[in-house]
């Protein structure tokens, strides 16, 4: 079986830790980086024409279903970054997985990979069974790759 991935060009989200972000430690608090992965995402999301506002009109909504961070290099107040989001796959079905990278100039500090499913905004109870294909168009691939299961 062979699925498809979805290359897009990536998103870029800008962003500068403040004093809220921090921790104990002085360093930004593991929640200020999913709060920033957040922000890219509705940015990437209205980029493409499906932000909320576009999909509840469908009664659509587009919601986390897992998240994975890896941290890697330790923030500190006033350092600016930059968040790289993109399509990692899409093989079918109600899933996307997204792919987030946080960058400073001090290099990668924190990566995610994040799966989404479309349910319905309605219930939010029901995923839907497959995306509608006008959506997957907004999506705009640059390149679909076959990829062996």
């Amino acid at each position: 079986k062979s699925r498809d991935l979805f290359i897009l060009m990536e998103t870029e989200f800008y962003g500068k830790v403040v004093k809220d972000d921090l921790d104990r430690n002085v360093h930004m608090n593991n929640t200020a980086y999913v709060k920033y992965f957040d922000k890219a995402r509705f940015d990437f999301l209205d980029r493409v024409s499906m932000g909320p506002e576009d999909l509840l009109m469908r009664d659509l909504a587009f919601v986390i279903r897992s998240t994975e961070y890896r941290h890697r290099v330790e923030m500190k107040e006033g350092e600016e970054f930059v968040v790289k989001t993109d399509i990692e796959h899409y093989c079918g079905g109600p899933f996307v997985f997204l792919k987030q990278t946080m960058e400073s100039p001090t290099g990668k500090t924190c990566e995610a990979r994040i799966k989404y499913v479309f349910t319905e905004a309605s219930g939010m109870k029901r995923h839907i069974e497959n995306i509608p294909e006008d959506l997957i168009g907004k999506i705009n691939p640059i390149n679909v790759v076959k990829l062996a299961s």
